[in-house]
């Protein structure tokens, strides 16, 4: 798993469950409130999935609201994500699977 290249986030690849639960955690430590939803999922073969993202929350410590939508590149082998790519579009998530639009 790795988040948006050269976001605030961006810890580099994760390898492992539990540091991506770790990296999902910090969301939800990070904002009351907060809520992921896949609002559209697109089967890009190869037994990927392109997934757009809806992310919002309010910040636990400025009360500021949050609201984001990004694209992730999942792989799944044998029913588990094995690899995870977000990326910042559903555009670039489909060219990162090798697909145009």
């Amino acid at each position: 798993m790795a988040a948006i290249e050269g976001a605030p986030d961006d810890v580099g690849e994760m390898h492992g469950i539990e540091a991506a639960r770790r990296y999902m955690q910090d969301w939800y430590d990070m904002f009351d409130d907060f809520t992921s939803e896949v609002e559209e999922l697109v089967d890009v073969g190869d037994d990927q999935v392109v997934a757009v993202l809806h992310n919002a929350g309010r910040a636990k410590r400025s009360r500021i609201p949050i609201e984001t939508r990004y694209a992730a590149l999942y792989t799944i082998r044998d029913g588990k994500m094995t690899r995870v790519r977000e990326l910042g579009t559903r555009a670039e998530a489909l060219a990162a699977a090798g697909r145009m639009e």
